[in-house]
C-alpha cells in the first residue's frame, strides 16, 4: 500500500514554489551601507563579520526610519529573514552603535570630558575632581523615529536620553511622562 498521495502538476508547481518562497530567520551583524539611486532610492547592505556584503531591506516603517538615521560604517546587529533571492528583510534592530559618537566630547554646560570608547559600550566623565565610568546602549525608539542612549553612571540610576548627533554636535534630552524636558546635554566634540 503506498502512502504518498497521488500529485496533479499543478500541486507540485505550487509545493515547489511555496517552498522557495519560504524565508529562513538570521541574525546580521556588522558595518552599515547606505547608498542611493539618481531617484533617491535607498539601497542598503551591512558587511558582516565573515566578510560578506548582504543586502538587507526593511520589513516595517519602523526599521526604515532606523535606517535613514543610520551612517555608513556604523555599526549594526539585525534579526530578519532570508529570502531565496539571498536579501535579509529586517523586523528587528538590536543593537547599533553610531561610529560618529566615538571620541572625546565636551559638555557645554558642566565642561566635563566624556570618552566614548569604540571597543564597548562604556566610557569615562572626567571633571576637576573625580573621574566616573559609565556604560551606554543605543537603541531604537519604539516609532524608529529617533535613537535613544540607555546612560548608566556606575553605582546610579539608568538614565534613558532622546540621542541626537550633528557634525561635531551631540545632544542627550530626557524627558517626563507628559513629554517636557527635564535634563538635557549638550557636547561639543573635542578629538576622536
Amino acid at each position: 500500500m503506498k502512502f504518498w498521495p497521488k500529485l496533479s502538476l499543478v500541486s507540485l508547481v505550487v509545493l515547489v514554489i511555496s517552498k522557495n518562497l519560504m524565508a529562513d530567520p538570521v541574525s546580521v551583524r556588522g558595518y552599515f551601507q547606505k547608498s542611493a539611486n539618481s531617484n533617491d532610492t535607498f539601497f542598503y547592505n551591512v558587511f558582516s563579520d565573515d566578510n560578506k556584503f548582504i543586502n538587507v531591506k526593511p520589513f516595517t516603517s519602523s526599521v526604515e526610519s532606523v535606517f535613514k538615521l543610520l551612517n555608513t560604517g556604523d555599526f549594526v546587529d539585525l534579526s530578519g529573514d532570508k529570502t531565496v533571492s539571498e536579501v535579509v528583510v529586517v523586523d528587528q534592530v538590536n543593537e547599533i552603535r553610531i561610529r560618529k559618537l566615538y571620541g572625546q566630547w565636551k559638555n557645554k554646560y558642566t565642561q566635563e570630558i566624556y570618552f566614548f570608547h569604540q571597543a564597548s559600550n562604556t566610557g569615562s566623565i572626567v571633571s576637576k575632581n573625580r573621574t566616573s565610568q559609565f556604560q551606554y546602549t543605543l537603541a531604537p525608539s519604539a516609532t524608529g523615529a529617533t535613537i535613544n542612549m540607555i546612560f548608566t553612571v556606575i553605582g546610579k540610576e539608568v538614565k534613558i536620553f532622546d540621542f541626537s548627533i550633528l557634525k561635531n554636535k551631540l545632544c542627550l534630552k530626557l524627558y517626563d511622562d507628559l513629554g517636557y524636558i527635564i535634563e538635557k546635554h549638550e557636547f561639543k566634540k573635542i578629538s576622536e
